[in-house]
C-alpha cells in the first residue's frame, strides 16, 4: 500500500494517480478487515503464555527485534495511520507544476526510499537467517535514503522561493514529507527499542446492574427451553426436545441484532448439515464404517471454512449436524429413517429458534442499535478528551502553559508519560471502531422501525464510522508533530516560523463533541435506559436541539476558512520578505533558515505538518457534523416522510 501511494505520489496527472489510489483502497479494506480479526484474536491471547512461547522460540531474533504481541499490533496500528494520512494527501493533492518540480526531483529518491524500507520490513518477517549486522544495514540504508530525500526536497522548496506558488502546495508536500518521516522514525524507535510498559490494574469484579439483568434474562431463556425436557408431555409431545433447549440456550447474545445474527447462523447451518446427512444416508446406508468415511470430507471442508470469521458459528453447526443425525440415528435404524431424524432435528431448531426470538425481543432486550450510540458517544468523548490533551501538551511544548489552571489529564512531566497515554487513547479508539463495525451489522436487521422514524441508515453510519477515523487520524497527527517537536530543543531561536492556532479550534471542537456526543446519549431506547439504570429527563428532542447542531457547523465552517486565510496572510508575509532580501542582493543563506540546517527544517516542516493537520480535523469535524445532522433529521423529525 505504502509502495502504491508512492506511485500515485509521483504520477504526472490526477487520473494516472486515481488507478495506484484504488488499488491502494483495495488493499486498505482488506487491512482494515484483517485487523478486526486481528483485535479478536489478541484479546484471546491474554491467558496464553504467549511472551513464554516468543522467548523459546525467537531466542535467536532476540538481541534483534524483540516485540511482544501488544508491541506488534501498536506498530501496525501506528503504520496504517501514518500511511493513510499519506494517501488522504494525494487524493487531495494538486497536480500543478510546484508537484511536478518534485515529482522530477524526488522521483528516484522516493523510489530508493520505498525499496530500502520494503527490505527492512522483510526483517520484520520471521525467518533464521536474518542477522543483527543485516538488520543494522537495512535500517542505516533507509535512514540515508530518507536523509536524501530531505535534502533534495530543500532545494526543491529553496528554488520556488523565487517564484510564486499556493501555501497549500507547500503545506501539503510538507505533510507528505513529514509521514515518511514518521514511518521511518515509527520502524526504527519501536523495533529496535525495548521498552518497559506500564501496567493498568482493572476492577474486574464490579457490582454493575445491568450484568445482573443479562444473568436473570439468561436464566429465563434457559428455564423455558428447559420445560421441553422436564415436563413428561411435553417430552413425549417433542421427540428429542433436547434439541430444542440447545437452540435456545445456543442462539443467545448480547444483543437482539447478535442472537438474530446467530439464529440465522445456526438456521443456514442445520439445513446445510440436514442435506450432507442424508446424501451420506444413500451412500452409506447403515454402515458405520462407510458413515465415518463420508463424513470425513465434510468435516474437513468446514474445518477449512471454519477459518473465515463470519462462517465460523455456521459451519460448526453445519459439521456437528450430520455427525448427530446419521450417528445418533444407528441404534434406532429399523425403527426411524434418515429422512425423519433429519427432519425431525431441523423442526426442533426451528421451534427452539422461534422460543429464543420471542424471548430476546420481550425479557429485557438490548438492541445493538443502543449499544452502537453508547459506543459512538465514548468515541467521541475519547476524541473529545484527546483535544483537550493536545491544547495541554501544545502548552507544554511551546512554552505557553497557564499557571492558574491546575486541572491536567494526566501528568506529562515526562516524555514516556506522554508517549503512553497516546498509545493507550489509540489502543482504546481502535477497539470501539471495531466494536462499531460489528455492531452496524447487528443493527441493521433489528426492527429498527419500532423507534426510528426512518429506519436504521447502514449507509449513514458506516460513512459516519470512517468519519471518526478520519478525525481520530488527524488527532494522531498533531500528538505527532508535537512529540517531534518536544525533540528539537531550540525551538526559541527560530526566527519567521509562525506557530499554528489551536486553542480557538479546540474550544469549538469541545462544543461540538459535547453537543454530538448528547444526541447518542439521548436517543436510546427507553428499555435500554431502564436496562442501565439510567433514565433521562429529556424524552424528545425539540427543534432547538436541531439549530443548535446547524449552528455548530456554520461556526466549524467559519473555522475552516479563517485557518486558510491565516495561513495564507503568513506565507505570503514570508514571501514577501524573502523577495525583499533577495532585492537587496543578500545570499538566501543569511535569511532562509533551513537551507543549511536540517534541524531547523525539520521543525519547519513539523510546523507545516501541524497546521496541514489541524485545517483538516475542522473539516473532518465538519464533514462528521453533517453526517450526524442528517442521522438526527432522519430519526427524530418527519421531514423526510413525505418522500
Amino acid at each position: 500500500m505504502y509502495h502504491l501511494i508512492i506511485q500515485a505520489y509521483l504520477c504526472q496527472d490526477q487520473i494516472s494517480a486515481k488507478i495506484f489510489l484504488s488499488r491502494a483502497h483495495i488493499i486498505e479494506k482488506m487491512i482494515r478487515k484483517t485487523m478486526i480479526t486481528t483485535q479478536s484474536r489478541f484479546d484471546e491471547t491474554y491467558y496464553e503464555p504467549s511472551r513464554l512461547l516468543q522467548k523459546l522460540f525467537n531466542r535467536k531474533r532476540r538481541y534483534i527485534i524483540d516485540l511482544d504481541l501488544q508491541d506488534q499490533q501498536d506498530l501496525i496500528c501506528s503504520l496504517i495511520l501514518h500511511i493513510c494520512s499519506l494517501e488522504l494527501l494525494v487524493i487531495q493533492c494538486n497536480f500543478n507544476e510546484y508537484h511536478n518540480n518534485c515529482m522530477n526531483e524526488l522521483k528516484s529518491s522516493l523510489l530508493n526510499l520505498s525499496l530500502c524500507q520494503s527490505l527492512f520490513i522483510s526483517c520484520l518477517i520471521p525467518h533464521s537467517s536474518i542477522t543483527r549486522d543485516e538488520v543494522l544495514n537495512h535500517l542505516t540504508n533507509l535512514q540515508l535514503s530518507f536523509d536524501t530525500v530531505h535534502s533534495l526536497y530543500i532545494k526543491v522548496r529553496f528554488q520556488s522561493i523565487e517564484n510564486t506558488f499556493q501555501s497549500d502546495d507547500d503545506l501539503s508536500h510538507a505533510f507528505f514529507l513529514f509521514q515518511l518521516n514518521s514511518i521511518v522514525q515509527l520502524l526504527t524507535k519501536t523495533t529496535l527499542i525495548n521498552k518497559k510498559k506500564q501496567k493498568l490494574v482493572k476492577n474486574l469484579v464490579q457490582s454493575n446492574w445491568s450484568r445482573c439483568l443479562t444473568a436473570f434474562k439468561c436464566m429465563i431463556i434457559i428455564a423455558v427451553g428447559s420445560v421441553f425436557v422436564m415436563i413428561p408431555y411435553l417430552a413425549n409431545k417433542f421427540e428429542n426436545g433436547q434439541w430444542i433447549l440447545i437452540a435456545v440456550c445456543m442462539t443467545q447474545g448480547d444483543t437482539v441484532g447478535g442472537a438474530f445474527t446467530t439464529m440465522k447462523m445456526r438456521l443456514i447451518g442445520t439445513l446445510f448439515g440436514a442435506m450432507w446427512a442424508y446424501i451420506t444416508y444413500l451412500s452409506a446406508g447403515d454402515d458405520t464404517y462407510r458413515t465415518i468415511l463420508m463424513l470425513c470430507p465434510w468435516i474437513l471442508f468446514c474445518g477449512y471454512m471454519k477459518l473465515f470469521p463470519q462462517w465460523g458459528y455456521t459451519v460448526t453447526v453445519a459439521a456437528s449436524t450430520p455427525i448427530v443425525v446419521n450417528l445418533g440415528r444407528l441404534p434406532f435404524a429399523d425403527s426411524l429413517p434418515v429422512g425423519n431424524y433429519a427432519l425431525l432435528r431441523i423442526q426442533q431448531n426451528v421451534i427452539g429458534i422461534s422460543i429464543a426470538l420471542v424471548l430476546t425481543i420481550v425479557i429485557f432486550p438490548v438492541f445493538a442499535i443502543d449499544l452502537l450510540k453508547e459506543n459512538i458517544h465514548s468515541t467521541l468523548e475519547l476524541c473529545r478528551n484527546n483535544v483537550e490533551s493536545i491544547v495541554h501538551i501544545y502548552k507544554k511544548v511551546f512554552h505557553n502553559e497557564d499557571e492558574n489552571n491546575d486541572k491536567n489529564l494526566i501528568d506529562f512531566s515526562k516524555f514516556d508519560d506522554i508517549k503512553f497515554h497516546i498509545d493507550n487513547e489509540r489502543r482504546c479508539f481502535l477497539k470501539s471502531i471495531s466494536i462499531q463495525r460489528t455492531l452496524v451489522g447487528y443493527a441493521c436487521i433489528e426492527p429498527s422501525c419500532w423507534w426510528l422514524n426512518n429506519g436504521f441508515s447502514t449507509s449513514r453510519y458506516k460513512k459516519l464510522l470512517e468519519q471518526q477515523i478520519d478525525i481520530y487520524r488527524m488527532l494522531h497527527n498533531i500528538n505527532t508533530c508535537l512529540l517531534r517537536m518536544n525533540e528539537c530543543l531550540h525551538i526559541d531561536t527560530i526566527d519567521g516560523i509562525f506557530l499554528p492556532e489551536f486553542n480557538n479550534l479546540s474550544k469549538q471542537l469541545n462544543d461540538c463533541f459535547k453537543i454530538w456526543s448528547s444526541y447518542f446519549y439521548l436517543t436510546k431506547t427507553k428499555s435500554y435506559q431502564i436496562f442501565r439504570g439510567s433514565i433521562h429527563q429529556t424524552t424528545s428532542l425539540i427543534q432547538s436541539d436541531l439549530n443548535k447542531y446547524e449552528q455548530c457547523l456554520i461556526e466549524l465552517h467559519r473555522t475552516v476558512v479563517y485557518l486558510q486565510v491565516e495561513h495564507e496572510k503568513a506565507t505570503n508575509f514570508i514571501l514577501k520578505y524573502c523577495f525583499r532580501r533577495f532585492l537587496e542582493d543578500e545570499l538566501p543563506e543569511n535569511f532562509i533558515p533551513y537551507v543549511k540546517n536540517n534541524e531547523i527544517d525539520s521543525i519547519y516542516i513539523t510546523l507545516s505538518a501541524m497546521h496541514y493537520s489541524i485545517a483538516q480535523l475542522a473539516q473532518a469535524a465538519l464533514s462528521l457534523g453533517t453526517t450526524i445532522h442528517d442521522v438526527f433529521e432522519l430519526e427524530t423529525t418527519d421531514l423526510y416522510e413525505p418522500f
